[in-house]
């Protein structure tokens, strides 16, 4: 009985192992970061798991590593940010650097990501607003520009924000300043 649990307990334990020699193998052998990435999440791995391999293996290439995993699946920028943060805490800038230029429409989701594992919120915000392809409103409050008691609609140059009713062409009123209209 001892053997076949020693036999289990081998059994998952060789997957995990062969997973992370393969990260630390296809990094070692240049591979392209997509490429490791997809290898791993092939045998099964979780995104924590090949960010933590990543990271042990190099933890320069965590950032290569959340741009290619996020560049596969957008969708889930906060959580591979997250799981990148819990990897290598220290490269929180770069890791989001490297999320936003893969996804930048998930900007406000990938700050939040790694604010709630403890980076500094204006840090974050500092990385976004540099990114261009990131909408600025986004990652920050909008800030108001023209009279906020004028009307909104207001945009032709040399506008006052008053608004203007001028009176038909040819009626009589606002005729200038008394009498009736000429009949010529």
């Amino acid at each position: 009985m001892r053997h076949v649990m020693l036999g289990v307990l081998v059994g998952l334990a060789l997957p995990i192992y062969s997973a992370q020699a393969a990260v630390s193998d296809d990094i070692s052998a240049g591979m392209p970061m997509d490429q490791v990435v997809a290898n791993a999440l092939a045998t099964n791995a979780s995104m924590s798991d090949v960010l933590a391999q990543v990271s042990a293996a190099n933890p320069s290439l965590v950032a290569s590593a959340v741009a290619a995993a996020v560049a596969a699946n957008p969708s889930a920028a906060a959580d591979i940010v997250s799981a990148a943060m819990d990897a290598n805490p220290d490269a929180a800038e770069s890791i989001v650097d490297a999320a936003m230029q893969a996804a930048p429409e998930q900007a406000g989701a990938i700050i939040s990501a790694a604010v709630a594992k403890g980076a500094n919120p204006d840090a974050m915000t500092a990385v976004a607003l540099a990114n261009p392809n990131v909408d600025p409103t986004a990652v920050t409050e909008a800030t108001a520009a023209g009279n906020p008691q004028g009307p909104a609609s207001s945009s032709a140059p040399g506008s006052t924000g008053i608004p203007s009713s001028l009176p038909a062409f040819g009626s009589s009123s606002g005729g200038g300043g008394g009498g009736s209209a000429s009949a010529s």
